[in-house]
């Protein structure tokens, strides 16, 4: 088995073979671990070097030696997470002073490494189970100040309010420092809005939080902006429709999402909904016939947008009527459209706002008579296609 994990596994959780390897089995698995760290034909091998240290870590930890398992693991300090390791094994052994150090070594080191919460978790929970809150807090302050992100921040507040309930510190001055820090980060980057709002959330403030957003549509995801219309929407119907306007445009942008449409309907007919309940209908059917306009090449969600009901039309709208023959426009008349006609895509007519519409059975056939098309196939079926004549008269 020894030379089995040597040879071929580098990634197993050596502690569970501990038992049938017995000591002569991890005594001749090490053997062979030091063997292939001094293969000459390995040295530049990133995979056997990562293998030989993986292992490495694993003998000493099952060795039970708290001294050597420290050792091995200081040998490769590449981040946070080698600290953390370090840490929770000195704790384990009751060396909370030594685990207090490399703590705070740890974090000296990699200050700007994304990966160090965990680390900050063990200092701070070292420091508090030493009576230590006000030097706990300053660590949360100082990390927050490097890293105001709303992770940070909810940790930050959970032990301000700690340190209020003990009588030490003053929580909410605590949290009015953060989120006036977070605000002045907003000033000078708009990418920050997201982190904003979800602190101002956390706490409540949820006013500050929607004005936050109306005044950064632009930095929002999807994502956070229909949870804060799903939250915001029923108290404030008024304020949420540029919202709605910009979400339903969002995912109209998503060219890599095959539920932009989808989704983009479901909140049309949100929005639509929302009009009714303030009484300016006519604003959302401009909003749609803009938007159909806008988007008329996208025949999916025009199909859409028609399934929804979405595709009621003024009176004065109109539509074009076309029969094409070697490439010429033979035919070009323009009709009224006929309030709750099915509004379908047709390579025959073109609405004259952008949108399309299927013609009749007769419409077509006389199109293709007064156009000079012959009647082709798709003539008899009632719909003409551009070059579906053979042949044109006069």
């Amino acid at each position: 088995m020894a030379n089995w994990i040597a040879a071929t596994v580098f990634d197993i959780p050596l502690a569970h073979f501990a038992p049938a390897l017995g000591e002569r089995g991890v005594r001749q698995l090490t053997d062979l671990v030091e063997q292939r760290a001094d293969d000459p034909e390995r040295a530049d091998d990133w995979g056997t070097a990562f293998g030989v240290r993986h292992l490495r870590e694993q003998l000493a930890e099952i060795s039970g030696d708290t001294d050597h398992y420290v050792e091995v693991l200081a040998r490769s300090l590449t981040g946070p997470d080698q600290y953390v390791k370090i840490v929770r094994v000195l704790r384990a052994a009751g060396r909370e002073a030594e685990a207090t150090d490399w703590a705070r070594r740890g974090l000296e080191a990699h200050p700007a490494s994304p990966f160090k919460p965990q680390l900050t978790d063990e200092l701070v929970a070292l420091l508090i189970a030493g009576g230590k809150r006000e030097e706990a807090l300053s660590v949360r302050r100082d990390v927050f100040a490097r890293t105001p992100l709303a992770s940070a921040f909810a940790a930050l507040a959970a032990l301000a309010a700690l340190a209020a309930t003990a009588r030490q510190l003053d929580s909410p001055q605590t949290v009015i420092w953060a989120l006036d820090l977070m605000r002045v980060r907003l000033a000078e980057n708009p990418a920050h809005v997201t982190e904003l709002i979800a602190c101002l959330r956390a706490e409540g403030l949820a006013e500050e939080a929607w004005q936050t957003a109306t005044a950064h549509l632009d930095a929002l995801s999807t994502y956070v902006l229909q949870d804060l219309l799903a939250e915001w929407r029923p108290v404030h119907p008024a304020d949420s429709v540029v919202p709605y306007r910009r979400l339903i445009d969002l995912y109209l942008g998503e060219s890599g999402n095959k539920y932009r449409y989808q989704y983009a309907v479901r909140h049309m007919k949100t929005l639509r909904d929302v009009h009714r309940e303030l009484g300016t209908e006519p604003e959302f059917t401009d909003y749609v016939h803009g938007l159909r306009a806008e988007h008329r090449r996208k025949t999916s969600f025009l199909a859409r947008l028609d399934k929804a009901g979405l595709a009621e039309w003024a009176p004065h709208a109109v539509r074009r009527s076309w029969c094409m023959y070697g490439g010429a426009l033979l035919h070009d008349r323009r009709l009224p459209l006929r309030a709750g006609h099915p509004q379908r895509l047709s390579r025959l007519e073109i609405m004259a706002d952008g949108s399309s519409h299927a013609p009749t059975r007769s419409h077509g056939l006389n199109a293709a008579r007064r156009g000079g098309c012959s009647r082709s196939r798709s003539a008899r079926s009632g719909r003409l296609r551009p070059g579906d004549g053979r042949s044109a008269r006069g």
